[in-house]
């Protein structure tokens, strides 16, 4: 399901998964969370790095994408407008930004 569906009308974090699995062609099986004991605790450890070369990379592809999306919004220019000032001015997606 998750790979059929368009980007645009998944969910953030599964757009995230998205984006990361454009370059490749995977195939998808669900596993319950239950059996995924190692990678739930990886995912948990935070750890506090300078952004790697693929960072970079993803978020580059993440702001082509978003950019991409935007341009294709069936939505008046004033209305995109008013949409980046709100967004700039929202405190959570400004401190989401940062990430």
């Amino acid at each position: 399901i998750v790979n059929r569906q368009n980007i645009g009308d998944a969910p953030p974090r599964i757009q995230r998964l998205l984006l990361r699995l454009l370059r490749y062609s995977v195939e998808l099986t669900y596993v319950p969370g239950k059996l995924l004991n190692i990678p739930d605790t990886l995912s948990r450890a935070y750890v506090s790095r300078p952004p790697s070369r693929s960072d970079i990379i993803l978020q580059n592809e993440a702001e082509v994408m978003v950019h991409s999306f935007i341009s294709q919004l069936n939505c008046s220019d004033e209305f995109k407008h008013r949409l980046r000032v709100e967004t700039a001015n929202d405190p959570i997606l400004c401190y989401v930004k940062q990430y």
